[in-house]
């Protein structure tokens, strides 16, 4: 799986979601390379979550209240959902690099 992740050049974000308190991240996306392109979901830690919405951020996209979703489950739990396939514009970054361990678990 590293392979794969080392040699995309763009990732577009779907979505990204994350139980608060949680170290664990989902992001929805799809890797591309040479005109290939691969939808996935992936575990990411929220370091670099916060590293990817940062980035994004600074390439001048507007992250609305719109896009974000809160879900409150009956035990407490707070689910955070980040949607951004609701929008005009695709959300991809280029030469993003993952600092810490990246999981694949749908391809």
């Amino acid at each position: 799986m590293k392979k794969l992740l080392s040699i995309y050049q763009n990732i577009v974000i779907k979505e990204i979601s994350y139980e608060k308190g949680d170290k664990t991240v989902y992001l929805k996306c799809t890797l591309i390379f040479n005109n290939k392109r691969i939808d996935t979901t992936l575990l990411i830690t929220q370091s670099d979550f916060n590293r990817m919405l940062s980035k994004v951020i600074l390439n001048g996209y507007i992250v609305d209240s719109d896009s974000i979703t809160n879900f409150y489950l009956g035990d407490g739990t707070e689910m955070i959902e980040y949607n951004f396939q609701n929008t005009d514009e695709s959300v991809t970054l280029s030469g993003f690099n993952f600092n810490n361990q990246v999981t694949q678990i749908c391809a």
